[in-house]
């Protein structure tokens, strides 16, 4: 029911081909024609991903966001008034469009994985992933979010229930950080199996506490 979101891999590029396919990336090749104009611009590009996710959930369409989907974000996190009183500043269009961009050192875009959760054609989540954070066995969550009316039904426990499912054939660990002055996200995260570790970032507006689950 939704356009796939689609990425151009090269050839060359054995190990970036494995991991989207790990993710539930689909790939087919381009036609002839496709092939000879992708050439002259990014030098023997042949292979095209469908990068939809459909291993992440069972009973959500995950795909990965672009530009083109920030009015939809913006209207979700509106949702959630309370969260931006404990995080500043108040959500935006730029500041949404500035968090799909924002890396942590020694990361790159490819690591990256801004997601929507759908239930049929509504967005109902969405999850900033970043892949080989703090190392190369761990993945962090940047901000996971739920519509307001979705809330206080399970929906997120069934994502992240699921998501770290799938991260676990991967990874050892996965790591978020949480706003010491947002005690309901500290109930949730540690309902879903995370602890404190001890440490934390102090900003001029708001303390960060970093929670981790290993695999098992």
């Amino acid at each position: 029911n939704f356009q796939p979101f689609y990425l151009y891999m090269l050839d060359g590029n054995k190990q970036g081909q494995k991991f989207y396919q790990k993710m539930g990336g689909k790939r087919f090749p381009l036609c002839d024609k496709d092939t000879e104009v992708l050439k002259l611009k990014m030098h023997d590009v042949c292979w095209i991903f469908d990068t939809s996710f459909p291993q992440i959930s069972r009973f959500l369409t995950v795909k990965q966001m672009t530009k083109k989907n920030i009015p939809e974000i913006l209207k979700l996190c509106q949702t959630n008034p309370d969260y931006y009183q404990h995080m500043p500043p108040k959500v935006s269009a730029k500041t949404i469009q500035k968090d799909m961009r924002e890396l942590p050192p020694h990361t790159q875009r490819t690591d990256k994985f801004y997601l929507g959760f759908y239930d049929k054609k509504k967005l109902v989540a969405i999850l900033d992933l970043i892949y080989n954070y703090p190392d190369k066995k761990s993945c962090f969550i940047g901000l996971f979010m739920v519509n307001k009316k979705h809330q206080g039904k399970g929906l997120g426990t069934k994502i992240i229930q699921e998501l770290l499912s799938f991260l676990f054939k991967s990874r050892e660990y996965v790591q978020l950080g949480v706003i010491a002055s947002h005690i309901l996200s500290h109930h949730f995260w540690m309902k879903n199996g995370f602890r404190f570790t001890g440490k934390e970032y102090k900003h001029p507006d708001h303390t960060v506490k970093i929670m981790q689950i290993n695999k098992d």
